[in-house]
């Protein structure tokens, strides 16, 4: 039967502690393979695709490290690392956190907290590879994106919020002569518009700012000066970090000439028909108005320019429209000239009746099929006056119904006095309305809680006196069905005709989702915190229990000297207890304050001096130092009180000692201890003889780059200095 369960490599070089520590994560339903060297672990690690986490002892023996081990294999495959190790001090913390952050377990902090390590390090790894798979198709996007943007048959350029030149593809350097590395933070205005064109320049450039899309045809002009027509399509892009602009040129020089060509045959040929005194208009197949002489504006009533590329149904009224569409299709259908009495509606509302002559017209170099209408008005003094009404629904409200209903945003257009006039279909359903029209004139007051929809209100009012748009704004929302959840908010000020503010357009988005995973991730880092201090919390206890065993052992002892070197033991882990309390009830773990810490050791000494009748007098100022030289500190002063109690005051009536501890300089620690006993012995002070207290001081100032000096100064004297920075890691 195939073994389903996930395998975790355990590097471990003391065997028993391997074996109880398989034993230990087997039950947790995992499958155990151990190495017990760095070397063999990385070897095991990439031969096995299986491993799919791996417990790092950090001190391996003999042979590259934990932390090396890890990163060799790192370097190969990527796999979840959680180091486990007796070592807790904030070095190794920091060192492992260079290397991998899935988790950081010290030994014997229980069984649960050693499971809830590894599953939160599966978590975190599945996080990780669902980000590497959203990076990986980022990426691909973005190839994708260089790809088109540089292949594209438009000549492009992506410019700043500054009108600066970020990058252009291959057809922007044919068509304007400059290179990418040519054009890099360059001003726009200053490389391709012509000095004619900047305040046109600027005004578009305003449009696009105010996240306008523009299109237009103007003139650009190239690196050696010549000039070019081109249509602009501009589109601002906001990114995360900052708007960028897409703008594509298109050389539309050949169309632009064959227009002012084009144009020129028009003038001539209105100019000859504007010398016939009948009313002639031309159309073409689809029945849009190509050319009009004079004498048929003035029997509109329309100017040239509004007729051109119209159609009846632009000009006259629909039932007159429809009867003059009927007869110009049969006309160029059949090809049989007409002649026809129409009536027919003018600008003003004047009714005219008109004798009109219709004939096809076939141009044979291109194939195009014409309408050509000659009209003689016979109204004979005979006047129909009415009113003409027209009522047309813009085709721009279609669209904008349109992406109403489909989109998924909730999109809403509102009044000056914040009252809904729209909302798309997505919106309605939230609100829980039958239709989008059942909005219309109700505010967010009818929707949401009245403290949400005053906040709402305050800001829309203050958005349209201020004219300063909101855009992306991350915020709590409270649904109208009671729901919360996050939602991202844009909303823009609307202007009518004359350029005043008639209401506003809001588009909101649902990020509750993204809000939601960015939660999941900080609670697991919480939790992992949570851990570390309970782990600290645990330490403190067990070497409480041990002290009190030392101590009630040494009770018991019927030897002096057991009973002494018992008592010392326990002053000694008292001393390591009380570090590690300070550190458990620091804010961020890293950092002890200085003060509490050398108040909390020196009442542990008071208590376990108090026979001797020796007072203990300390001072420090408010600096903190890093954790893992805490326990130096309160080793240190443990060390010499004890040994002061012990050998300095023989014959003294009243023994004192007093302890000063404080910064020396930015990266040291100065301790002083100053008793007036009867001093130190030459062998001591000529560095000859220490005892097993001063023999651990000695290691320490060592281990921490620090120095111990002995002195006779009324009394004995010691003077410790260490070094907190470049601290050595337990």
């Amino acid at each position: 039967m195939p073994d389903n369960r996930k395998t975790i490599l355990l590097v471990e070089d003391e065997a028993i502690v391997a074996l109880a520590q398989t034993n230990t994560i087997e039950g947790f339903g995992y499958r155990v393979v151990r190495s017990g060297n760095g070397e063999d672990a990385v070897q095991q690690a990439v031969a096995d695709p299986g491993i799919s986490l791996i417990l790092m002892d950090i001190d391996l023996g003999a042979g590259i490290s934990g932390p090396e081990a890890a990163q060799q294999i790192l370097q190969q495959r990527h796999v979840p690392v959680v180091f486990l190790t007796s070592h807790s001090s904030k070095p190794y913390v920091d060192q492992v956190k260079a290397i991998t952050r899935y988790g950081y377990v010290v030994k014997n902090s229980g069984d649960f907290v050693l499971q809830e390590a590894i599953e939160m390090a599966y978590q975190l790894f599945d996080r990780y590879q669902e980000l590497q798979q959203q990076d990986q198709q980022l990426q691909t996007e973005r190839t994708h994106f260089r790809h088109l943007f540089h292949n594209a048959p438009l000549a492009m350029m992506l410019v700043d919020q500054h009108n600066r030149a970020q990058a252009c593809n291959s057809e922007f350097t044919r068509l304007f002569q400059y290179r990418e590395d040519e054009i890099q933070n360059r001003k726009v205005s200053r490389l391709i518009v012509p000095e004619s064109l900047k305040e046109q320049h600027v005004r578009l450039a305003h449009s696009v700012q105010n996240q306008q899309t523009v299109e237009c045809q103007t003139q650009r002009q190239c690196k050696d000066g010549g000039l070019i027509d081109v249509a602009i399509y501009a589109v601002p892009i906001d990114l995360p970090d900052r708007r960028v602009v897409h703008v594509a040129y298109r050389d539309i020089s050949a169309q632009k000439q064959a227009e002012r060509e084009l144009e020129s045959s028009k003038r001539f040929a209105e100019r000859v028909l504007d010398s016939i005194p009948d009313p002639v208009f031309v159309k073409d197949d689809q029945l849009r108005f190509l050319m009009v002489n004079a004498a048929y504006c003035r029997l509109t009533g329309f100017g040239r320019n509004e007729l051109i590329g119209r159609t009846d149904y632009d000009v006259f009224a629909p039932e007159e429209a429809a009867l003059f569409a009927t007869i110009d299709r049969q006309v160029l259908a059949g090809g049989e000239q007409s002649t026809n009495e129409e009536l027919i509606t003018d600008r003003t509302g004047a009714r005219k009746v008109n004798w009109t002559r219709k004939t096809r017209v076939t141009i044979a170099e291109t194939g195009q099929t014409l309408l050509v209408g000659v009209v003689r008005e016979i109204t004979d003094h005979t006047e129909y006056r009415t009113r003409h009404i027209a009522a047309r629904l813009a085709h721009e409200q279609q669209l904008v119904q349109l992406l109403l209903d489909s989109s998924p945003d909730y999109i809403y257009i509102k009044d000056t006095q914040s009252r809904f006039s729209r909302i798309s279909r997505s919106l309605a359903e939230l609100y829980g309305l039958a239709s989008p029209e059942a909005a219309i004139g109700k505010s967010d007051f009818d929707f949401y809680p009245h403290d949400s929809a005053t906040q709402y209100y305050a800001a829309e009012q203050n958005m349209m006196q201020t004219l300063e748009p909101i855009i992306a704004v991350e915020q709590r929302q409270a649904w109208a069905n009671g729901e919360e959840g996050w939602v991202s908010t844009t909303k823009l000020p609307i202007y009518d005709g004359e350029g005043r503010v008639s209401g506003l357009f809001g588009i909101s988005r649902d990020i509750s989702a993204i809000k939601a995973a960015e939660q999941r991730v900080g609670g697991l880092l919480a939790e992992k915190e949570l851990l570390l201090r309970e782990a600290y919390h645990r330490i403190k206890n067990d070497m409480n229990l041990v002290r009190s065993l030392l101590s009630l052992q040494a009770t018991a002892s019927g030897n002096p000297d057991t009973r002494q070197a018992l008592h010392s033991s326990a002053s000694r882990i008292s001393a390591i207890a009380q570090t590690y309390e300070q550190v458990y009830q620091s804010g961020d773990l890293q950092t002890v304050a200085l003060r509490p810490l050398i108040d909390s050791v020196v009442q542990s000494l008071r208590q376990l001096t108090a026979v001797s009748g020796c007072a203990i007098h300390a001072q420090s100022d408010e600096s903190t130092v890093p954790s893992r030289l805490s326990v130096a500190i309160g080793v240190i002063i443990n060390e010499l009180v004890t040994n002061a109690v012990k050998h300095a005051f023989g014959g003294v009536a009243r023994p004192r000692i007093e302890i000063d501890v404080r910064r020396a300089g930015a990266d040291r620690i100065r301790i002083t201890l100053q008793d007036n006993g009867s001093g130190f012995p030459p062998p001591l002070l000529e560095g000859h003889s220490d005892g097993f207290g001063i023999t651990i001081v000695r290691a320490l100032a060592q281990q921490h780059h620090g120095t111990v000096a002995f002195s006779n100064r009324n009394g004995g004297r010691v003077d410790v200095l260490l070094q907190v920075a470049d601290s050595p890691r337990y």
